[in-house]
């Protein structure tokens, strides 16, 4: 259930009605559709995601990309020989990144020649092999994150219980970026011991002793669409009710959660990924 965009905290803030804390894991499943939905309404998603993606190339001085952050390794196969090392672009040298908005805004959609660089575009299926950091994340910057006033340590690769320095700053529900690179999803919280799912995100799980702790970030309005959908959704969620004999069962308004989603996605118009020409 990785890098859902709101919390239950965010849920409890917003709802009419009390939510207890027991009530964390239903509310986390419920954030996680509502997270799911608006990644396919806006054809994007808006988590940081570290791997490869390959490129088809083209002519002329521009590449549409994904959304992408920041890229570590940028190399072209242009030998054809499925090795891609006959090229290795430099940002700055080769190509600069601009976003579709704004210049120093992110994430970046487009890589553009230089016009005094090493290399030029060419045409060719999977031409390009790019090693990036990718994703829409909040909107301002290369490092959607934001340093948290606590440390976690946890001894092995595989242990799901880290222990961070201080109760209270972390809850169920955010993605946190633990030391220069490990991603991890809490799904429980107690006191300072957290439990999480490690090495989400592309990213490799580590050993960490006082590591820094930082929490990923996402755009207002994607936070609160999710919250708004996770809230009316959830409280609609026995409002049919079926008559079997003498006993009356309540069940999911699945047709009901539809429109529900629909309606609020209907806010997010402005996020929904165009293609790149």
């Amino acid at each position: 259930m990785p890098s859902i965009y709101a919390t239950p905290d965010d849920v409890r803030y917003s709802a009419s009605y009390e939510v207890a804390a027991s009530m964390d894991p239903v509310l986390l499943r419920f954030l996680e559709s509502s997270s799911r939905a608006i990644d396919q309404y806006t054809a994007r998603h808006f988590y940081p995601w570290l791997g490869i993606k390959y490129i088809n190339g083209v002519s002329g001085s521009r590449l549409a990309l994904p959304d992408v952050l920041s890229i570590s390794s940028f190399v072209a196969d242009s030998e054809n020989d499925g090795t891609w090392d006959g090229e290795t672009w430099v940002e700055g040298t080769d190509y600069y990144l601009e976003s579709l908005s704004h210049v120093d805004q992110f994430p970046k959609a487009v890589a553009i020649t230089t016009g005094w660089g090493n290399y030029r575009f060419c045409p060719g299926d999977r031409r390009y092999k790019l090693t990036s950091l990718w994703g829409y994340g909040d909107g301002q910057s290369a490092t959607p994150w934001i340093l948290s006033s606590v440390t976690a340590t946890v001894a092995t690769t595989t242990g799901t219980a880290v222990t961070v320095s201080s109760s209270g700053v972390i809850v169920p529900g955010q993605t946190l970026r633990v030391g220069t690179g490990e991603m991890m999803f809490v799904s429980s919280v107690n006191s300072t011991t957290l439990t999480v799912e490690r090495g989400i995100n592309g990213t490799t799980a580590t050993e960490h002793t006082g590591a820094t702790v930082s929490v990923v970030q996402y755009p207002r309005l994607i936070t609160q669409c999710a919250v708004d959908m996770c809230v009316e959704s959830f409280f609609n969620r026995f409002d049919v009710t079926t008559q079997i004999g003498d006993v009356a069962a309540e069940g999911f308004n699945f047709s009901r959660n539809e429109e529900i989603f629909y309606r609020h996605l209907r806010m997010l118009n402005t996020y929904r990924r165009m293609e790149v020409v």
